[in-house]
């Protein structure tokens, strides 16, 4: 039960599941409307990507100076990475399964250790050029005019999407006043990490030359959540329906942090799927005083 992970969890509640993200909302808007932040270009998007990649390889690298070329016969041996407890070795299947999609796009059977960053960083960027819109990368799950086997990216073009974003986000967002937003998605994220939810996503939030009316926070919420709250009430009764499987003191600094002048508005909105699913979708819109929208979300599954 992955809402045991979390403290003062309910052992007589029913078996839940939890996926939590901090978002930066990514709904669609036309020119003149909110200006979004953190969004990337594939050249931006594979370099992040290939940083991620080269720290892998490089252990690997070293672990095996007598591999000089990645092909079928060395592969396997290559991602045989040293323990950090031993001497032991253990596979890195992640690393393995991306060489191998890497040499099977480049029809290529090896590729030498000196060239494979520059490959590697070339199928990344080609891999993200083909989900663009104007320019900017985008999964299949956000732009579904995009091609679904192209543009949903494995785990490591999917990370890199994400760490782009995340720090493009950083580069441009202003703190609201006593503020640290980077602290608050850290702990949002350890929320996330104790009640074992399966998805963290950090996407780029929306600016408005001012406080948008509640029609047009709407737009920004899939049509089949409804709205349930807004201001303090809506923080009030997002965090509760979280605090019966977690009530750790992340919780609450966010709670806190949530009330502080800094922010302006909040908006609660909860969706319902219907059986066999019975996933409930709860969203936490944010606005602050430099009118930068973001949200949390939480999904919560019942397994009867």
């Amino acid at each position: 039960d992955t809402a045991s992970r979390g403290h003062g969890s309910n052992p007589l509640m029913p078996r839940i599941f939890l996926s939590v993200l901090f978002v930066f909302i990514t709904s669609n808007f036309a020119q003149g409307e909110p200006i979004r932040l953190g969004i990337s270009t594939p050249d931006e998007t594979a370099a992040i990507f290939l940083e991620l990649f080269s720290e892998k390889f490089d252990l690997a690298t070293e672990g095996h100076p007598e591999i000089s070329e990645i092909n079928n016969e060395t592969l396997q041996n290559f991602v045989l990475v040293k323990s950090t407890k031993g001497s032991m070795q253990k596979e890195d299947s992640n690393l393995g399964t991306l060489l191998k999609e890497i040499l099977t796009a480049q029809m290529i059977k090896g590729v030498s250790i000196t060239s494979i960053k520059d490959v590697a960083f070339n199928w990344a960027k080609e891999k993200y050029g083909a989900c663009t819109i104007n320019g900017i990368v985008y999964r299949y799950q956000e732009e579904r005019s995009l091609d679904k086997g192209k543009c949903s990216f494995n785990n490591e073009l999917d990370a890199a999407l994400s760490e782009t974003r995340a720090r493009n986000v950083f580069a441009k967002v202003k703190n609201p006043d006593d503020v640290d937003l980077k602290k608050l998605t850290e702990e949002w994220k350890e929320i996330e990490y104790e009640l074992g939810g399966i998805d963290y996503n950090f996407i780029f939030p929306l600016v408005y030359d001012a406080e948008p009316p509640l029609e047009e926070v709407i737009k920004i919420i899939s049509s089949d959540s409804n709205f349930v709250s807004s201001g303090k009430k809506a923080i009030n009764e997002f965090f509760a329906a979280i605090s019966v499987f977690y009530d750790g003191s992340p919780l609450d600094n966010i709670i806190g942090t949530l009330k502080k002048p800094g922010f302006k508005n909040a908006y609660y909105f909860i969706a319902v799927e219907e059986e066999p699913s019975a996933i409930s979708t709860h969203s936490l819109l944010i606005l602050d005083e430099h009118n930068q929208m973001y949200g949390l979300e939480v999904r919560i599954t019942r397994i009867n």
